[in-house]
Order: structure tokens, then C-alpha cells, then sequence
């Protein structure tokens, strides 16, 4: 269970719903999604390229690659990319980092997107490790490529404050401990079935 959804936050799961769709209707192997409050690190330039090509040919065991998680927890990692002397890691992100500020898709990946997709009952980045932590198929690359600019949201905008609590359910702090204790078992449980795969 989670909080009731902002308009904005409604706005931008569909938008990326959107994108997906518009992806699979390019017939490339790989798309990539930015928000557009994004800021390019200086690596970026250098290893998107290098990802692109790694990521072409591996087997098909992956869904998206998140590209600026702010934190990163239960990761294995699988390849390290040079961006000038800067190690960047690819890592398959069992517990999945909270953020869609920029996404690679793989085509299986969008198509189960929004196949799969029946009603929108989180935020998007929720929705994300809802589905990844579940699916273990989620990849993302430490440290991140982008960043948010910390321009004022729409989404969250910087005067709201906390949440309100209007319209939760009742034992919402409890339910909330449960899911991510929930997460956080699988992304072990996930962890340690593919290092053993290795």
C-alpha cells in the first residue's frame, strides 16, 4: 500500500508508459528515457556509448538499466567501464535504486512494461523496484552517470514539505516497513542465487 498519488505523480508514470510505447514502436534493441530535469555528469559522454555496445551483447537477461540511482544498495557487480581514468560499474541491482531520472530499456523490458501494466497504484520509481527488486532483471551503473538538477517539481514541489497523511490507511508506517522488509529479503535471497550462478 502506498501513499495517495499527486496529480504529478499520475502524469509522470503515464509519461513514461508513453515512452516505452514510443520506443517499441522504433524496432531498436535499446532505448533510453531522460527526464528532463537531468544534469549530465562529466562521465557521461564517454561510457553511455560504451554501455550501449556491452549491453548489445549480453544475453537477454535484463529489463531496464538505471542510469542515476542516488543510492545503491545489494548489487553484484558484473562489468567495470572507463570513462577517462574513472571506474564505472555496471551492476545487477537486486535491491533496485528508487529514481527514473534516466532509464535504458531493453525492448523485452518495455514490452512487459506495458504489457504488463493494469492500473497505476504507486509512484514510478516505486513501480520500478516493485517490479525489479520482484523480477531481479534490473541493472543500474555506480556511481551515476546523471543527476537531478534540483529545479522546482511539479511532481514534488520543494514548498510541499512531508506528504499530508490525508487519506492513508491507518497502519500505512507499518504496511510501508513490511513491503521494504519484503524488498529487502528478496534482494538477498536474489543476491545470493546469482552469485552462486557465477
Amino acid at each position: 500500500m502506498f501513499n495517495p498519488l499527486r496529480g504529478g505523480e499520475i502524469g509522470c508514470y503515464l509519461s513514461h508508459l508513453d515512452c516505452a510505447r514510443r520506443f517499441l514502436t522504433t524496432g531498436q534493441p535499446i532505448g533510453l528515457v531522460m527526464e528532463d530535469d537531468i544534469r549530465l555528469m562529466p562521465a557521461a559522454a564517454q561510457v553511455l556509448p560504451q554501455i550501449v555496445d556491452w549491453l548489445r551483447a549480453q544475453p537477454d537477461d535484463w529489463d531496464m538499466v538505471n542510469l542515476g540511482p542516488a543510492k545503491h544498495k545489494m548489487f553484484t557487480p558484473v562489468h567495470d567501464f572507463d570513462a577517462g581514468g574513472q571506474s564505472i560499474a555496471m551492476t545487477r541491482a537486486h535491491y533496485f535504486p528508487m529514481s527514473a531520472t534516466a532509464i535504458l530499456w531493453s525492448r523485452r523490458g518495455a514490452q512487459s512494461f506495458v504489457a504488463g501494466h493494469r492500473r497505476i497504484f504507486a509512484p514510478l520509481d516505486n513501480y520500478y523496484r516493485h517490479w525489479m527488486t520482484k523480477t531481479d532483471r534490473g541493472l543500474a551503473v555506480w556511481p551515476p552517470i546523471v543527476a537531478v538538477t534540483g529545479v522546482l517539481s511539479d511532481i514534488a514541489p520543494l514548498t510541499a514539505g512531508n506528504r499530508s497523511s490525508e487519506g492513508r490507511h491507518p497502519l500505512y508506517g507499518l504496511i510501508k516497513q513490511r513491503r521494504l522488509l519484503t524488498y529487502k529479503a528478496l534482494a538477498w535471497l536474489h543476491r545470493a542465487a546469482y552469485r552462486r550462478r557465477r
